[in-house]
Formats: structure tokens, sequence, C-alpha cells
């Protein structure tokens, strides 16, 4: 049985509940990025969840992969890292990138066995691990960095008094130098949060990108960052609680961007599949996250929505 404010919060709603699947779990936090489940495609073209410690102390968090594994009927893979999903990001083409939390929270293993790790159970060829140019207490690499393609990546900028600058200015001329998977140079498009805005904690929704904005002088700009880094897609802005170190990639785990896997199942070789912006059919967000925009917007969407829904 739903919530009672939540089958509120549904049936008031402008969106069709016959385009709705839901799975009742319970859980701890809205941060649905970080403890949320990671899609593959394996070598016989199957999609899978890889799942992983999260790495905090809620277990029914820590529970929601397996949950919707078996839920969608889709195999799980356990691989033994701790980790949170707002620390990595992938090209979807066999790059990866997180800061070197990973390292740490991962002492057990030498830097060599957590890219294997990453290599056979997410199809990882090149994992890029940087410090985290924010120095903040999370070291979550959306709060300052977003693949926006194969060969593209928005890393935020500030302005040279800012206590990080140089730290954020190395981050993206370290990029800057990296090859892509099509073989060319990485191209560094650049974002304005002169207040630490969360503007790289932005979402990309088939060909729409949704990117979170604080009501501040600087939207407008940070909008038109992402219109020419990614022409041919519709840039949406939504206000919302959000922080520095957390907004709307946080909490919005999308099935999409799954890197191929095939050498722990065993399986051929079939080479690395590219599908960066694969179809989103259907999405996992918290309803008690979603601002009343955010359901006009998605209503009208022809998005089938898969919403976990909290138990209070």
């Amino acid at each position: 049985m739903l919530p009672i404010n939540t089958k509120t919060r549904v049936l008031t709603s402008p969106i069709a509940i016959a385009n709705c699947d839901f799975i009742i779990a319970p859980s701890n936090s809205y941060w649905t990025r970080d403890y949320g489940p990671w899609y593959v495609l394996d070598g016989n073209d199957e999609i899978g969840i890889v799942d992983f410690e999260y790495n905090r102390p809620r277990p029914a968090d820590n529970a929601i992969p397996a949950k919707v594994a078996q839920e969608l009927g889709i195999n799980l893979f356990v691989m033994d890292i701790e980790t949170a999903g707002g620390n990595y990001m992938c090209n979807g083409m066999g790059i990866a990138s997180s800061t070197d939390l990973i390292w740490l929270e991962n002492n057990g293993y030498t830097h060599a066995e957590i890219d294997q790790i990453f290599e056979d159970y997410l199809g990882i060829e090149e994992y890029h691990v940087l410090p985290d140019p924010n120095n903040t207490y999370i070291d979550h690499i959306d709060c300052w960095g977003k693949f926006l393609d194969v060969d593209k990546v928005m890393i935020r900028s500030v302005p040279a008094s800012h206590a990080q600058y140089d730290e954020i200015e190395e981050t993206a001329a370290y990029y800057a130098e990296q090859i892509s998977s099509y073989g060319t140079p990485f191209e560094v498009y650049r974002v304005y949060t002169p207040n630490d805005q969360p503007y790289t904690n932005s979402l990309i929704l088939n060909k729409k990108v949704i990117v979170p904005i604080m009501n501040s002088q600087w939207d407008d700009e940070a909008l038109a960052a992402y219109q020419e880094a990614m022409p041919g897609y519709e840039v949406v802005g939504f206000t919302g609680s959000w922080e520095s170190t957390d907004a709307l990639h946080c909490r919005w785990p999308l099935t999409r961007k799954p890197c191929l896997v095939t050498k722990w199942l065993g399986l051929p070789e079939v080479g690395n599949l590219l599908m960066p912006y694969i179809a989103v059919q259907k999405v996992l967000l918290m309803l008690v996250c979603c601002t009343s925009t955010m359901w006009l917007w998605l209503a009208s969407n022809p998005y089938k929505l898969n919403i976990r829904l909290r138990l209070q």
C-alpha cells in the first residue's frame, strides 16, 4: 500500500497512472544516485545491474539495487567495491572517472586491482581517478564535472579569487589532455559557478538536458553553456532544494549509459558498445524530491516512469 502523502501526490499530479510502474521498497534517504543500480549491457545484449557496497551506513538504501533487479527480472552482479554513484561517471564507451575517494574507501586493493574490477564488471578500459578539486567533505565527481558525450566533458569554473581556482583549472587542463574513445582529445566545456552553484549536477534525458538552477543571475549563463556544448538538445532549468553538493543528479538515477561487461561473465568479446544516449523508457526517481514544476514537465513528455516510492 502506498503511503498516504505519496498516493495523494501521484493521484493529484497530471501524470497518467497508466504510464507508471511502481517499485515499493523501504529506504533511508533520497540520494538515489548514490545507492541506486548501475546498469550494464552484457555480451548477450541483455541489460543487468551491477551492485556495490554503498559507502553510508544505510542498509535499506544499500538493498535497493537488488530489489530493482528482482522487480525488473534482470541479472544482478555484485562487485566487491565500496563507493557511491555520485562519484562515478562514464562516457558509455569504456572510459570512466572518479575522485580518489575510490582509492581511500577501497584501500585493501591496489589501484591496479580496482581498475581491473571496474573493467571486469563495468567494461571500463580507461579509469581516470583524480583528487577532488572542490576539497569538500563529499568528494563526489558530480559536484564539479560531467561527461556530456563520448568526447565531451563539462567542468565547473570559478573566479580567480575562489579558494579552489587553481585545483579546478588543473582538473580542466587534465581532461583537455586526455584522449576520448573516438581517438580525439576531449572537448572541455565550462560552466561558471562563482558561488558554488551545482550546475554540473544535471541530467541528460534522451534529447533533453535538465539543469538545476538557483534563481541567480548566473542561471541563464549556465543554461547557455549546456546549449553550446549540446546543440540539438533542449536545455531545461529547474529550481529546487538544491545545494552545492546535492541537486538533480544526486536524486535521480536513470536507466541509461550501460557499459559493456563481458570478461567477468565469461561471455564472448564483441567489442565496446556505444550507448551514450539510449532511449529512456523507465525512470527511477523519488517522488518526495520532485517539484510541482517538474511534475508538469514530466507530464508533457512521453516517458514511462518507473517510480521507487519511499515508505514512511
